[in-house]
C-alpha cells in the first residue's frame, strides 16, 4: 500500500514540476536517460524489484496450481476408465458363467450315449431351472415375495426326491 501511495505522490510531484518549471533554454537542455529522473527524486529501484519478485512468484504459483489441476484431471479420468473397465470385466465374469441351457446339456452329455428321449427332457429341465432363477432374481429385495415364490416352487415331490439345493434347503 505504501508503494502505491509513494508512486501517486511521485506522479503528482512530477506533474507539479512540469507545470511550474519554465521551458529550458536550448543551451542548457539536458535529456534525461531512461530512469535517471527517478534517481534524482529519491526513488529507489528496490520497490520495483520487490514488485517484480512478487509478480514472478505469483505467476510461478499459478503455473504450479494449473499443472496440479491438469494432473488431478488426468488421474480422475484414469480412475473412471479403470472403474468402468473393472465393472465390464466383472460383468463378463458373471455372464461367462451363464452359458445357455443347450450348452449346459451338451457339456453334461458329452462323451456319453444318451437316447433321444432323455436329451429333450434334460434341456426342458435346464430351461425350467434357468427361468426359475431369472424370475427369482427379478423379484427384487422383498423377502415376502421371495418367500411366496419358494412356497410356489417347492412341494411334496421336491421334498420326496430331495431336490432342494443351495439356500432353499432349509
Amino acid at each position: 500500500m505504501q508503494f502505491r501511495k509513494r508512486k501517486n505522490e511521485h506522479q503528482k510531484l512530477m506533474e507539479f514540476v512540469k507545470e511550474i518549471t519554465p521551458p529550458a533554454a536550448p543551451t542548457t537542455f539536458k535529456v534525461l536517460q531512461h530512469n535517471e529522473h527517478r534517481n534524482m527524486l529519491g526513488y529507489s529501484g528496490r520497490s520495483a524489484a520487490g514488485r517484480k519478485r512478487t509478480l514472478r512468484k505469483r505467476s510461478q504459483t499459478v503455473r504450479k496450481l494449473k499443472k496440479a489441476e491438469r494432473e488431478l484431471d488426468n488421474y480422475r479420468k484414469k480412475a473412471s476408465r479403470y472403474k468402468t473397465k473393472y465393472y465390464r470385466l466383472r460383468r463378463q465374469l458373471f455372464d461367462s458363467n451363464k452359458s445357455s441351457p443347450r450348452q449346459k446339456v451338451a457339456n453334461l452329455i458329452k462323451g456319453q450315449k444318451v437316447t433321444k428321449e432323455v436329451q429333450p427332457r434334460l434341456l426342458f429341465g435346464e430351461v425350467l431351472f434357468t427361468q426359475l432363477q431369472h424370475n427369482f432374481r427379478n423379484l427384487g429385495y422383498s423377502a415376502k415375495k421371495k418367500k411366496q415364490f419358494i412356497q410356489y416352487v417347492s412341494g411334496d415331490f421336491i421334498k420326496k426326491y430331495r431336490l432342494k439345493t443351495g439356500q432353499n434347503s432349509s
